[in-house]
């Protein structure tokens, strides 16, 4: 797969099919696992837009099936949104669809009015946490009551 064989698309409702696998498996890999069932009633609030926002990579060989998501949800402090659930699949990898992801959930925070936006990872994941690093990201202290996260970051977004 080069970067130009995979496009990005806003979720909608009809997406559900192609988010829940590829979510379930982010879970599992998180060790935070949820079946299937589980992961759809998480997904539902950012597939219809009530409580945020996802985005699908899907691989233009196969559009049945997303190779990467990322999730955008408001948080309770004014003017700050939170990154959720950016995941690609290990096959998809160092082809630059993390970072587009990233790119694409920051700027539609910022269409939003945020100024801050946070997000957390655990620890082990190097790779991650460089990403978010390399795009201004910066270590701060837990922003909300998280029993997963070990590494809380945030980054101020220009207007």
């Amino acid at each position: 797969m080069r970067t130009t064989e995979y496009r990005v698309i806003a979720a909608r409702p009809e997406d559900r099919a192609r988010a829940v696998p590829l979510l379930s498996e982010y879970l599992r890999t998180v060790e935070e696992f949820e079946d299937d069932q589980q992961t759809a009633l998480e997904l539902q609030p950012l597939l219809d837009r009530s409580a945020g926002a996802l985005w699908l990579a899907l691989a233009q060989s196969n559009e049945a099936e997303a190779v990467g998501c990322v999730a955008l949800r408001e948080l309770d402090q004014p003017r700050a949104f939170e990154i959720k659930r950016l995941y690609v699949r290990p096959e998809a990898r160092g082809y630059g669809i993390a970072r587009e992801l990233l790119r694409m959930a920051e700027e539609a925070a910022r269409n939003q009015g945020a100024r801050e936006i946070y997000l957390d990872t655990k620890n082990g994941m190097e790779a991650a946490v460089r990403l978010y690093e390399s795009e201004g990201y910066s270590r701060t202290q837990a922003y909300r009551e998280n029993l997963c996260g070990d590494i809380f970051m945030r980054k101020f977004l220009e207007p």
